[in-house]
């Protein structure tokens, strides 16, 4: 870069040459990451083909991710090369159990659950390094961590522990900047007797603990129908729409949990500080406020269908039908929709919902016809 570059190379003190200077450095060795991975599986079919089982048990390790490490001071003011450095693990499994049958001459069934689970591990970054933060440019700085022995895309800030009640427990706590009676209280993780970034930990991260589908389909004369149902159990989501709901940035507009349930002296059960305006910068810091349970069970399509088989002077089938999608979702998360896009994001800043747009429920009739 030629901005980084001037000098008095005459030394007449008077003159400035341009010349060149290293902007990034490259690296001739980098290649694709690789993946060891052992499975261990069963396929089986049972009675006749009326039962099936599938399991698949997995460990998984990526090793050589790049990673661009930091270089020592003298290397200049260059950007490092990305080298392949890091590494981490996924373990875990996925099965599914399936019955197909012939209830009666009328009715068939054909039923399947199929659950899945992994655990991601991060364990290793760099030489030098053991963690390293992302989405840091937030209007509250740094909310997620990445940790050799932690998940990659981890949520990290404080933990906070109630909201303060009295002038007493204001004046007993540790020394938080902005405490004050109705605002949120932070654990003093150290017991140093002063709430800082020695405070901030792990608050959870976006990978489920289990995934789901099952699928009721069948036939009854005629008619066919089959519904899916769709859910992750275990799963967090930083809901960083409270900045503007909860805590007020720009005036927005508010939740009306906040506005019928906040903290008050005859309501102090609520996890919700009080309205204040000028103590919504020392409310809206990285904690576990924002942090929910993400769980949810969406019936995520139903379809009801009937066959046309002996119609006149046409020799073929017509189907007419009627779907749904996304009809229905059950799930305690405050936000839009617990079902997170990762749309335009990496793994190292998943789960965050900056303002996730929802599923569409859809109606739909349609036809088919086959000659």
């Amino acid at each position: 870069g030629t901005g980084s570059s001037f000098y008095d190379i005459t030394g007449a003190n008077n003159a400035i040459a341009t010349g060149f200077a290293l902007v990034a450095r490259g690296n001739e060795a980098g290649k694709w990451e690789e993946l060891q991975q052992v499975n261990f599986g069963i396929d089986a079919s049972l009675y006749d083909g009326k039962v099936g089982v599938v399991l698949d048990i997995f460990s998984k390790e990526t090793v050589d991710l790049l990673f661009t490490a930091a270089e020592p001071a003298t290397g200049g003011s260059a950007a490092p090369a990305a080298r392949n450095i890091a590494s981490m693990t996924n373990k875990g499994f996925d099965a599914q159990l399936s019955w197909r049958d012939n209830v009666t001459d009328k009715l068939g069934l054909d039923l399947s659950l199929t659950l899945g689970a992994y655990r991601n591990e991060i364990t290793k970054i760099s030489d030098s390094q053991t963690q390293f933060f992302s989405n840091s440019g937030t209007r509250i700085g740094t909310i997620t961590l990445n940790r050799v022995g932690n998940a990659i895309g981890s949520y990290y800030g404080f933990e906070t522990d109630g909201i303060f009640g009295s002038q007493g427990e204001v004046d007993a706590h540790a020394d938080q900047a902005g405490k004050a009676v109705g605002r949120l209280r932070f654990k003093d993780q150290n017991a140093d007797g002063v709430i800082d970034d020695q405070d901030r930990k792990v608050l959870g991260n976006y990978h489920p603990d289990m995934t789901l589908g099952f699928r009721v389909g069948g036939t009854y004369g005629k008619f066919d129908f089959s519904t899916f149902f769709l859910g992750s159990l275990g799963v967090e989501i930083w809901n960083f729409n409270k900045l503007f709901t909860d805590f007020y940035q720009f005036e927005a507009n508010i939740r009306q949990e906040v506005a019928d349930n906040h903290w008050s002296p005859t309501n102090t059960g609520s996890s919700i500080p009080a309205p204040d305006l000028a103590g919504r910068v020392f409310n809206n810091q990285p904690s576990d406020y924002y942090v929910e349970d993400g769980s949810y069970l969406r019936v995520e399509s139903i379809q009801v269908g009937y066959s046309f088989d002996n119609i006149p002077s046409f020799d073929g089938k017509v189907r007419v039908y009627l779907q749904g999608q996304n009809l229905f979702t059950f799930t305690g998360y405050s936000g839009l929709d617990p079902a997170m896009s990762n749309f335009g994001r990496a793994d190292i800043s998943a789960g965050v919902d900056f303002g996730n747009y929802p599923s569409n429920k859809t109606l739909m009739a349609g036809v088919n016809v086959s000659f």
